[in-house]
């Protein structure tokens, strides 16, 4: 599209009017004919002016304020290293006493077990109930008291109860009749293992 000599004169008129009434030169305008955008004053640093109003401040107050800077910041160190030290130490502390009651726990534990072990053993090689023999001239009811009497005398036993290889009751202490155990998991673990077996608590 093509403009008359006349339109081209008047549009390059009104634009170096503009120039002229804003106070602008030539190179404040961009190649398009656009008059950029003011930029905002650049204001100066605040580190610029702290160091500019201390060094306007009176060499009394200079001294206050170098005296307190260099009597707090001393304090100030110290105390974080303090913190840092004491929180180091005291972590390491909870931790060995931790560790110590663990190992603790454990102790006591592999004693119980252990103690609970040789119950079985002697448990299991009383005559009244691996001797056939002493069996038939024991009765049940007397049978019964020896094992109440092992419950009375350790108290770590609720109750005790020896079964058969086919899982059938032989004796029990006084309380509810038990059923057959041989579907359980610590008595086939026995049969399999040929060995005691400790299982969890129900």
């Amino acid at each position: 599209m093509l403009l008359n000599n006349q339109n081209a004169q008047s549009a390059f008129t009104t634009v170096q009017d503009l120039v002229n009434d804003a106070d602008l030169s030539s190179d404040r305008l961009s190649a398009d004919g656009r008059v950029p955008a003011p930029q905002p004053p650049q204001k100066p640093l605040p580190s610029w002016n702290l160091l500019k109003q201390f060094r306007r401040l009176g060499l009394q107050t200079k001294a206050t304020i170098l005296a307190i800077a260099i009597g707090t910041l001393p304090i100030v160190v110290i105390g974080g290293l303090t913190y840092q030290i004491t929180t180091r130490v005291t972590t390491q502390e909870v931790s060995a006493a931790q560790k110590e009651l663990a190992v603790e726990v454990a102790d006591k534990l592999n004693r119980f077990i252990y103690e609970r072990y040789g119950d079985v053993q002697v448990l299991a090689n009383l005559p009244i109930l691996r001797n056939p023999k002493v069996q038939a001239v024991v009765p049940v009811p007397e049978r019964q008291k020896v094992l109440d009497q092992y419950v009375a005398t350790y108290k770590v036993y609720d109750s005790i109860a020896v079964f058969d290889l086919a899982g059938d009751p032989i004796v029990q202490t006084t309380g509810p009749a038990l059923g057959n155990h041989r579907d359980r998991d610590y008595f086939q673990a026995v049969l399999k293992n040929d060995r005691p077996f400790i299982s969890l608590p129900a």
